[in-house]
């Protein structure tokens, strides 16, 4: 085995046999460290995330006393979204370099990441004593302090970061996510608008050279881009008739599965994000910016429901689908895109739910369109059917749905399409949920028809849900 052969194995993306080959032939140097680094690093990029993990995981990072290798490390492990191991190296980080603040603030930032709140809240506490006017630790102290529910002090160390750099985008940001889970409206979303700095969100008409809409009368055709997430679209498209009224045309642009869904929405031609370059218009705006221009508050959120329909198509399909059982039906949904920064303490396992499972005249649905069988099967009696199988877009999403009498699920799309359909919908949220919701609100300004049920604790499902299984009992005897 030779170093061409290992050269060419990584050249030609067989990452471990080139891992292999080179520990082979090196042996145990202090190097092999950042062979192996680079190889991850490689295999990541290649999308192989299993494969770098594993790769990661043979790094002898303990014997490391390079910083600038264990910061590489760290930040390979934090975009394979393994904080817990991000965590432990920057800790190896931050004892190699005591007196670095960005050592200690990235600390805090992947702490926060993993769950870890009390330790992230020491570790920003040292990044503050040494530098105490960074912003973005400022900013980090307020994301932190959020999550251990201290809003009054997240929201003051949100304003001092800002106060500190006003261009500070994130900053920006995240002030106006503490503003709108507190019913702060119009500060909030005007303060979102600084999303739009940000290179990660996603903003398909980001490079779109024509002016960005103000809100008045326009003589013209208006292009509505969808962003970020199939719920942020949901939630908002509630937005796109009104905007109608105002403009000659209505170009609505968003992901592929919404398409059939948003078609339901009068006098707007819906597209996806590939055929924007099929088209011309005469001014833009992104979708969550609607309710900066209409200047929506807590009491004028446009709340008539049902504002989306399922398809003609898809309403003949499920009118005739077989749906089992001659019980109360509900409809379970457990799990959200756990791609997604919001997912985080947002899903469950199903095993949570369970305690649903021996209410009497109940029928039980799953709705999670990335069920395994073997999951399914794990629910007692093997007694959830499983309609997450006939769903392919949002369109039946909405026609599945519409078969049942009640939704219960976390966090997810799901729940957005429920509301917005007007079918009732029990919403299971984390402690500290997302901006959307209004903090300690057992109902929704956006969702008349949404039941509300938090977290007690910080990660703990239980206690909310003997509280759901007592209500779901009740409504059902």
């Amino acid at each position: 085995m030779s170093i061409s052969y290992a050269k060419k194995m990584h050249k030609n993306g067989h990452f471990v046999k080139a891992a292999n080959a080179y520990e082979s032939i090196l042996g145990p140097i202090p190097e092999l460290s950042n062979v192996f680094l680079m190889i991850a690093e490689d295999a990541f990029e290649e999308k192989q995330l299993n494969t770098a993990l594993n790769i990661c995981e043979r790094i002898k990072f303990a014997e490391i006393n390079d910083a600038e290798i264990l910061k590489k490390i760290s930040g390979l492990y934090e975009r394979l979204k393994e904080f817990d191991k991000a965590s432990k190296i920057n800790r190896l980080i931050t004892e190699l370099t005591p007196r670095d603040f960005i050592a200690w603030r990235n600390l805090a930032a992947t702490l926060n990441k993993a769950r870890e709140f009390k330790d992230a809240h020491f570790a920003i506490r040292q990044a503050l004593e040494l530098c105490p006017d960074d912003a973005i630790a400022h900013s980090y102290q307020s994301a932190i302090l959020r999550e251990m529910g201290n809003i009054d002090d997240a929201m003051l160390y949100a304003r001092s970061a800002i106060t500190l750099n006003p261009r500070y985008a994130e900053g920006h940001v995240l002030l106006s996510e503490i503003l709108l889970s507190n019913g702060c409206f119009e500060e909030g979303f005007k303060e979102y608008e600084w999303r739009l700095k940000l290179s990660k969100v996603f903003d398909p008409a980001r490079g779109l050279d024509v002016p960005v809409w103000n809100g008045m009368r326009l003589q013209g055709v208006l292009l509505i881009a969808g962003e970020q997430g199939f719920g942020d679209v949901i939630q908002m498209s509630r937005y796109v008739s009104l905007a109608a009224k105002r403009a000659d045309s209505v170009v609505f642009m968003v992901h592929a599965p919404l398409v059939s869904l948003m078609e339901s929405i009068q006098n707007v031609k819906v597209i996806g994000f590939d055929q924007m370059s099929n088209h011309s218009f005469d001014a833009k705006i992104n979708l969550l910016s609607l309710p900066n221009i209409f200047k929506t508050t807590v009491k004028t959120v446009p709340s008539e429901v049902p504002y989306l329909f399922q398809s003609s198509d898809s309403k003949k399909i499920w009118d005739n689908a077989k749906i089992p059982g001659e019980k109360f039906k509900v409809g379970l949904c457990w799990r959200g895109n756990p791609e997604g920064a919001a997912d985080r303490g947002r899903s469950m396992e199903l095993s949570e739910l369970a305690v649903l499972a021996n209410i009497e005249n109940v029928d039980f649905f799953s709705l999670q369109v990335d069920s395994s069988l073997d999951e399914l099967e794990r629910w007692p009696d093997k007694n959830l059917f499983d309609l997450g199988k006939m769903i392919n877009d949002f369109d039946d999403t909405a026609g599945a749905i519409r078969c049942l009498d009640l939704i219960i699920s976390t966090d997810t799309a799901l729940a957005h399409v429920a509301g917005a359909i007007g079918v009732p919908i029990w919403l299971l949220l984390k402690k500290q949920p997302a901006w959307r919701w209004i903090a300690g609100l057992t109902h929704s300004p956006w969702y008349p028809t949404m039941r509300i049920f938090h977290q007690v604790e910080i990660d703990s499902w239980s206690g909310l849900m003997e509280t759901v299984a007592a209500n779901l009992r009740a409504q059902v005897n």
